[in-house]
Parts: C-alpha cells; structure tokens; sequence
C-alpha cells in the first residue's frame, strides 16, 4: 500500500518595531521517493503607503524537479494569527513542478518602516524524500509615511465662542481660512474691526511626499483693531497680528517652532502703552491685559495677540483673547520612510 505523507509550510517573520507572527499550514501528499528536490520558493516584497489595509504578496513554489514528479505538491489552507495576522491562499496544479500561492498581511495599524516576511516550506517525513530540505523565501513589506504630524488651528477671537476658526479640529493640521470683513460684536463687551484667521500646511497632505527642509505648519490671526470695555476698564488697540509655526529644518531634519506677531498700540482708559513684538502684562481695575502672550506645553505652541481676564468675587470670570494661533506636532514630522 502505497504511503502518504505531508508537508507543511510555516510562516514567520521579524519587525524593526514589533514581531509579526504567523503560522501557515499547507498539506502536501507525498509518494515514496529518494531523489526529489525543493528548488526554489520565492515571495515577493511590497510597498504601500501608511494605512493601507492589507497587502498581498505573491509566491511561487517550484517543489519538484523530477519529470514526472515524484513528491507532488497541494495545498490545505490554514488562518494565522499575530501581531501582523497573515493567510496564504493556494491555486495548486496538482502534479505539475510549480504552485503558487498569495500571502495576505494586515498592515493597517502599522507604522512606517520595513517588516520582514519569511515564508518557510519543509517535510514532514524526510525519508520519503531525502534530497529534501528546509526552503526560505525572504520578502520585506515598506510602510512609506512621515514619522509623525503636524497640528494647526487660528482664532480671530475667543470667549466662550469662537470667533472665525481656522482648523478648529487642530490635529492633523491643514489648510484653512476664515476671513470676515466687517466689525465683530464679542461678548456684549464692544467689537473688533476686520478679522482673519488662517492655517497652512506644505506640502498639503504630508505622506504624499517625503520629508523636506521646506515642510512647514504654520497658523496666523489678523485684526483691524479692538474697542471693548470691560469692568470699567476702556481697551483699545491698533491692527493685531500673531503667527505660530513649525519649520523641518537641520541635518537630522528635526521640528523649530517659532513665533511672531505685533500689536500696533494699546489705549487703556486714555492711557497708551508702548509695545509692538514683546510680551507685556498690565493690571487695572482687576482686569489684566496681556500682549503677545506665549505659552508652550509640550510640542505645543500658542501665541496670542491680546489676552483679557478678570475674576470678580463674585458671578463667572471673564476671559477674552483676540488673536490667537495654534501649533503642535507628534512623533517627528520631519522624518519618514519613503
């Protein structure tokens, strides 16, 4: 009576940033033989950009050179499971030298860099086919994308509603405007002149294209002027304008953040204060007034032309910021995989 036997294909690779494990199990009934011979298998590689959902990688096995052969080759297809799940699917030939089969890896959730992909095919039963040893195709799947992002969002102004939002979402930054050329009521509290609120981001969509020294996110506010009373204190000022930005800049392409901005003149109750790009903190009548205010926490960078607050012992405090741009970043934009 004849004997079959069976062979079996196992999956598994490494990863720069994880492990991606597998196992494939391919059925192969097998006749008696001393003189077969596993030639090749072979895998190919893929690139694809960050989020791409799965990627299918073709191989072929050339499992017997004897004519006819003599350890022939089929396939039972089994599931995989990992950290990077993958299934081989088979189109078998029955007896003839070459199968191939598609391997399918989930790389939705994997961030840019080059994973490793080995598929190995062996015997279960050497004896039957003694020629017969261990074969390895080796494959590289290359997630292209930036190493991080950048995050936007401007204000004309601000209390408790937004006043013409650029990108109010903030993450990820893109590009916005919000332009509104009249006078602005804020608050019940008085009015601002022309307002504009942008946000900017090169190139557009960042994984389009690999990282360059003129990648940039930047967020500006404009206003005409202000004219508010608030507690008894009389505000008025000159054309505000506030910008925040990030810069790839540097041989190791690293993120710069950088501010700027002016304040044409500041009028308190009659008095008029000097100032144009440096910070300055007035208090009057329990009301402080704040010029070109900025805050950084983290990756994150907020400038404000105009801050206003008071804190009455009793009823809510009273925050107004006219002026304000936004900027922040994850990872490192600058770098990448491409």
């Amino acid at each position: 009576m004849q004997v079959r036997k069976s062979r079996f294909i196992r999956m598994g690779s490494k990863i720069g940033a994880g492990v991606i494990i597998g196992a494939v199990l391919a059925v192969v009934p097998l006749s008696p033989s001393s003189a077969t011979h596993l030639t090749t298998i072979t895998l190919s590689s893929a690139s694809v950009p960050q989020g791409t959902a799965n990627v299918v990688l073709n191989g072929l096995v050339n499992n017997d050179t004897d004519s006819p052969p003599t350890c022939y080759y089929g396939w039972k297809l089994s599931t995989t499971s990992g950290t990077l799940a993958g299934a081989v699917v088979q189109v078998p030939d029955g007896t003839l030298h070459n199968d191939a089969y598609t391997l399918t890896v989930n790389t939705a959730a994997l961030a840019p860099g080059v994973y490793n992909v080995a598929v190995t095919s062996t015997w279960d039963n050497p004896p039957l086919c003694t020629n017969e040893g261990p074969e390895t195709a080796n494959a590289t799947v290359t997630i292209t994308g930036r190493n991080g992002a950048f995050q936007c969002s401007a204000y004309a102004a601000r209390t408790q509603t937004k006043y013409q939002p650029a990108n109010d979402a903030y993450n990820p930054c893109k590009d916005d405007l919000n332009y509104f050329a009249q006078l602005q009521p804020i608050a019940g509290l008085g009015n601002v002149g022309a307002v504009r609120a942008q946000t900017d981001q090169q190139p557009n969509v960042l994984n389009a294209a690999a990282p360059a020294p003129a990648d940039y996110a930047d967020a500006q506010a404009h206003v005409a002027g202000v004219n508010l009373l608030v507690s008894g204190v009389r505000i008025k000022t000159g054309a505000l304008w506030t910008q925040a930005s990030l810069n790839c800049t540097g041989a190791g392409m690293t993120v710069k953040k950088n501010t700027n901005g002016t304040v044409a003149t500041v009028n308190l109750n009659g008095r008029s204060f000097s100032t144009t790009s440096g910070y300055l903190k007035i208090k009057i009548l329990g009301v402080t007034i704040e010029i070109n205010k900025v805050t950084t926490v983290g990756n994150n960078v907020t400038r404000q032309a105009l801050v206003i607050t008071k804190t009455p012992l009793l009823g809510p405090a009273i925050k107004i910021v006219v002026g304000e741009a936004n900027v922040g970043w994850t990872g490192n934009p600058c770098q990448g995989v491409f």
